[in-house]
């Protein structure tokens, strides 16, 4: 004897499969559209790494602290960037926009 949720999952397959309408929402909308999805990520992600190549990035570091040289440690061993030190004691000193695939390290205080 079935229990009462094996009745309902039952009563609700066979309701599926008498009416085509259900039956085209629960099965072929899915298997067009989780593709259609699948390819707009993937177009999507390769943009992104993309225009990453391209990124510049500063690093403005005034304390020499810890965190900024961890930051550009990893960014002269674990990225595709140049890296450079300039020396400036405030933002207006360092150059406003890095060209190409360079990232700038900005050391104020070493």
């Amino acid at each position: 004897m079935r229990s009462g949720l094996g009745n309902l999952m039952m009563k609700e397959i066979k309701e599926m499969l008498r009416d085509p309408k259900i039956l085209l929402g629960m099965v072929l909308m899915p298997l067009l559209f989780f593709p259609i999805m699948g390819s707009a990520i993937g177009i999507s992600q390769t943009a992104v790494e993309e225009s990453l190549k391209s990124a510049s990035i500063a690093v403005l570091d005034f304390d020499g602290g810890l965190a900024a040289q961890s930051l550009i440690h990893f960014l002269r061993f674990n990225s595709n960037m140049t890296l450079f030190g300039i020396n400036a004691s405030s933002v207006g000193e360092a150059p406003r926009k890095p060209s190409g695939n360079q990232c700038h390290a900005v050391a104020g205080h070493t």
